[in-house]
Protein backbone atom coordinates (compact mmCIF):
# COMPACT_ATOMS: atom_id res chain seq x y z
CA UNK A 1 0.00 0.00 0.00
CA UNK A 2 0.92 3.59 -0.05
CA UNK A 3 2.67 5.11 2.92
CA UNK A 4 1.96 8.40 4.53
CA UNK A 5 3.98 10.69 6.72
CA UNK A 6 2.69 12.39 9.84
CA UNK A 7 4.39 14.82 12.13
CA UNK A 8 4.19 14.40 15.86
CA UNK A 9 4.13 17.67 17.75
CA UNK A 10 4.52 17.76 21.51
CA UNK A 11 3.60 21.13 22.99
CA UNK A 12 2.24 22.77 26.06
CA UNK A 13 5.06 21.62 28.31
CA UNK A 14 8.12 23.60 29.26
CA UNK A 15 11.08 21.32 29.55
CA UNK A 16 14.14 22.39 31.54
CA UNK A 17 17.59 22.15 29.95
CA UNK A 18 18.88 18.60 29.79
CA UNK A 19 18.94 15.42 27.69
CA UNK A 20 15.72 13.45 27.30
CA UNK A 21 15.05 10.07 25.70
CA UNK A 22 11.74 9.33 23.97
CA UNK A 23 10.25 6.15 22.61
CA UNK A 24 7.47 6.16 20.05
CA UNK A 25 5.42 3.15 18.96
CA UNK A 26 2.79 3.21 16.23
CA UNK A 27 0.00 0.69 15.79
CA UNK A 28 -2.49 0.45 12.99
CA UNK A 29 -5.01 -2.15 11.88
CA UNK A 30 -2.08 -3.91 10.20
CA UNK A 31 0.01 -4.39 13.30
CA UNK A 32 2.55 -2.63 15.44
CA UNK A 33 5.54 -0.82 14.00
CA UNK A 34 8.66 -1.44 16.05
CA UNK A 35 9.31 1.21 18.66
CA UNK A 36 11.55 4.05 17.62
CA UNK A 37 13.68 5.92 20.14
CA UNK A 38 15.18 9.37 19.87
CA UNK A 39 17.11 11.76 22.03
CA UNK A 40 16.08 15.36 22.60
CA UNK A 41 18.64 17.80 23.95
CA UNK A 42 17.21 20.99 25.42
CA UNK A 43 19.93 23.65 25.60
CA UNK A 44 19.85 26.40 28.21
CA UNK A 45 19.64 29.95 26.88
CA UNK A 46 22.98 31.75 27.09
CA UNK A 47 23.31 34.50 29.68
CA UNK A 48 25.57 37.43 30.46
CA UNK A 49 25.99 39.56 33.57
CA UNK A 50 26.37 43.18 32.49
CA UNK A 51 28.09 45.93 34.46
CA UNK A 52 26.83 49.50 34.71
CA UNK A 53 25.68 51.28 31.58
CA UNK A 54 28.54 53.45 30.30
CA UNK A 55 28.64 57.23 30.41
CA UNK A 56 31.04 59.34 28.31
CA UNK A 57 31.70 63.00 27.61
CA UNK A 58 30.45 64.58 24.40
CA UNK A 59 32.99 64.05 21.62
CA UNK A 60 34.13 60.63 22.89
CA UNK A 61 34.14 57.93 20.23
CA UNK A 62 33.84 54.83 22.39
CA UNK A 63 32.24 53.60 25.61
CA UNK A 64 33.09 50.46 27.59
CA UNK A 65 30.33 48.10 28.70
CA UNK A 66 31.81 45.67 31.21
CA UNK A 67 30.47 42.17 31.71
CA UNK A 68 31.17 38.93 33.55
CA UNK A 69 29.82 35.41 33.78
CA UNK A 70 28.66 34.76 30.24
CA UNK A 71 27.67 31.51 28.57
CA UNK A 72 27.51 33.18 25.16
CA UNK A 73 30.20 33.22 22.50
CA UNK A 74 28.86 36.02 20.29
CA UNK A 75 26.92 39.25 20.91
CA UNK A 76 24.82 41.74 18.98
CA UNK A 77 23.55 45.23 19.78
CA UNK A 78 20.42 46.81 18.30
CA UNK A 79 20.10 50.57 18.88
CA UNK A 80 16.70 52.28 18.86
CA UNK A 81 15.72 54.82 16.19
CA UNK A 82 16.73 57.85 18.31
CA UNK A 83 20.24 56.47 18.82
CA UNK A 84 20.54 55.56 15.15
CA UNK A 85 19.43 59.12 14.29
CA UNK A 86 22.48 60.35 16.20
CA UNK A 87 24.78 57.98 14.29
CA UNK A 88 24.91 54.88 16.52
CA UNK A 89 25.20 51.75 14.36
CA UNK A 90 23.78 48.30 15.14
CA UNK A 91 26.34 45.54 15.73
CA UNK A 92 25.46 42.20 14.07
CA UNK A 93 26.50 39.01 15.84
CA UNK A 94 30.24 39.10 16.35
CA UNK A 95 32.66 37.27 18.63
CA UNK A 96 32.33 38.36 22.24
CA UNK A 97 35.65 39.95 23.30
CA UNK A 98 37.11 39.75 26.77
CA UNK A 99 35.38 42.35 28.96
CA UNK A 100 34.66 45.15 28.18
CA UNK A 101 32.52 45.33 25.06
CA UNK A 102 33.68 48.51 23.31
CA UNK A 103 30.69 50.41 21.93
CA UNK A 104 31.37 52.89 19.13
CA UNK A 105 29.95 56.32 19.99
CA UNK A 106 29.43 58.91 17.23
CA UNK A 107 31.73 61.84 18.01
CA UNK A 108 29.01 64.31 17.02
CA UNK A 109 26.24 62.74 19.13
CA UNK A 110 24.25 65.28 21.13
CA UNK A 111 24.19 65.03 24.91
CA UNK A 112 21.57 62.51 26.04
CA UNK A 113 20.94 58.89 26.89
CA UNK A 114 20.72 56.44 24.01
CA UNK A 115 19.06 53.04 24.30
CA UNK A 116 19.75 49.65 22.76
CA UNK A 117 19.27 45.96 23.35
CA UNK A 118 22.01 43.38 23.63
CA UNK A 119 21.80 39.64 23.09
CA UNK A 120 24.37 36.88 23.37
CA UNK A 121 24.39 33.67 21.37
CA UNK A 122 26.01 30.31 21.94
CA UNK A 123 27.31 29.31 18.52
CA UNK A 124 27.59 25.63 19.49
CA UNK A 125 23.88 25.31 20.30
CA UNK A 126 22.59 28.15 18.13
CA UNK A 127 20.56 29.44 21.11
CA UNK A 128 20.10 33.17 21.71
CA UNK A 129 19.71 34.81 25.10
CA UNK A 130 16.83 36.89 26.27
CA UNK A 131 17.11 40.60 25.45
CA UNK A 132 19.14 42.81 27.80
CA UNK A 133 18.34 46.55 27.82
CA UNK A 134 21.42 48.78 27.78
CA UNK A 135 22.09 52.50 27.39
CA UNK A 136 24.96 54.87 26.65
CA UNK A 137 24.83 58.33 28.21
CA UNK A 138 26.63 61.16 26.42
CA UNK A 139 27.28 63.97 28.91
CA UNK A 140 27.41 67.60 27.76
CA UNK A 141 30.80 69.28 27.83
CA UNK A 142 31.10 71.84 30.62
CA UNK A 143 31.09 75.56 29.96
CA UNK A 144 31.94 78.43 32.26
CA UNK A 145 30.71 82.01 31.84
CA UNK A 146 32.59 84.56 33.93
CA UNK A 147 30.83 87.83 34.75
CA UNK A 148 32.43 90.74 36.58
CA UNK A 149 29.91 92.33 38.94
CA UNK A 150 32.40 95.06 39.90
CA UNK A 151 35.02 95.19 37.14
CA UNK A 152 36.61 98.43 38.39
CA UNK A 153 37.70 98.84 42.00
CA UNK A 154 39.98 101.14 43.96
CA UNK A 155 43.30 99.98 45.39
CA UNK A 156 42.69 97.48 48.25
CA UNK A 157 39.08 97.17 47.08
CA UNK A 158 37.23 93.93 46.39
CA UNK A 159 36.30 92.79 42.93
CA UNK A 160 33.30 90.51 42.59
CA UNK A 161 32.95 87.95 39.85
CA UNK A 162 30.39 85.25 39.26
CA UNK A 163 30.80 82.04 37.33
CA UNK A 164 27.92 80.23 35.67
CA UNK A 165 28.71 76.56 35.01
CA UNK A 166 26.83 74.23 32.69
CA UNK A 167 27.31 70.57 31.90
CA UNK A 168 27.26 67.58 34.18
CA UNK A 169 28.34 68.29 37.79
CA UNK A 170 30.57 67.88 39.82
CA UNK A 171 32.81 70.71 38.68
CA UNK A 172 36.30 71.70 39.68
CA UNK A 173 37.01 75.38 39.12
CA UNK A 174 40.61 76.61 39.03
CA UNK A 175 41.57 80.26 39.01
CA UNK A 176 44.72 82.25 39.50
CA UNK A 177 45.33 85.66 41.03
CA UNK A 178 48.63 85.87 39.16
CA UNK A 179 50.71 84.42 41.98
CA UNK A 180 49.04 81.12 42.88
CA UNK A 181 46.41 78.84 41.41
CA UNK A 182 43.31 78.24 43.54
CA UNK A 183 40.94 75.26 43.25
CA UNK A 184 37.26 75.29 44.16
CA UNK A 185 35.12 72.15 43.98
Amino acid sequence: GSGSTSNLKIEGTTIPAGVYYYRVSVSTGCGLAGPQTFTLTVNALPTITLGSNPSVCQGATSANLTYSATTGTDYKINFDATAEGQGFVDVPYTTLPNSPIVITVPGAAAAGTYYATLQVKNTASGCESNVYNISVTVRALPTATLTATTPNVCYNGTATYSVELTGTPNWTLKYSDGTAEQTVT
